[in-house]
């Protein structure tokens, strides 16, 4: 029998983003941006945010495990704390909290700053004159590329196999 306010790591049914990964992808598509500063100092890497989802699937003590600066740990943080209500983890049947590990991974290829508007594409050709954000949640096997190209005039995104999510 766990305590009442015990904190869940491993559990029958991880907590999940409403709609499912792909919906947290279009999300995090729709709200992360490249902090200025990192890509003024050329800036990239893998920021680790851990979070528990509680029982009622509200995400709390978000927290920085790793960061690379430049504003980009900060950012990383912003979006998981702006996130909507998840399905929490259920353990023996019931909703628990549980700790949440998500990387996400800032990549600058380009240098010159831009302010346009991010794309999404995976398993694809490199494109010049682009800003990548990789995102891998875990648990998880699956893995988003996100480009932030300039001028910009459409928007794709697809999943981790080339499978067309949103155009």
């Amino acid at each position: 029998e766990s305590s009442k306010n015990e904190v869940f790591t491993y559990v029958e049914e991880i907590p999940t983003f409403p709609n499912g990964v792909e919906a947290m992808y279009k999300y995090i598509y729709e709200n992360i941006k490249y902090p200025a500063t990192a890509r003024e100092m050329g800036i990239s890497g893998q920021v680790i945010i851990q979070f528990i989802v509680s029982k009622e699937g509200d995400i709390l003590n978000a927290k920085v495990l790793r960061g690379v600066g430049g504003g980009c740990s900060e950012e990383a943080l912003r979006i998981v704390k702006d996130m909507p209500r998840w399905e929490p983890g259920k353990h023996d049947g019931k909703p628990v909290p549980v700790t949440f590990t998500l990387p996400i991974k800032f990549v600058l290829q380009e240098k010159e700053k831009n302010e346009s508007k991010p794309a999404i594409n995976n398993n694809f050709p490199e494109v010049e004159n682009q800003v990548s954000v990789s995102i891998s949640p875990n648990p998880s096997n699956t893995f988003v590329h996100i480009e932030i190209p300039v001028n910009v005039t459409s928007v794709s995104i697809f999943d981790s196999s080339g499978k067309l999510i949103l155009n």
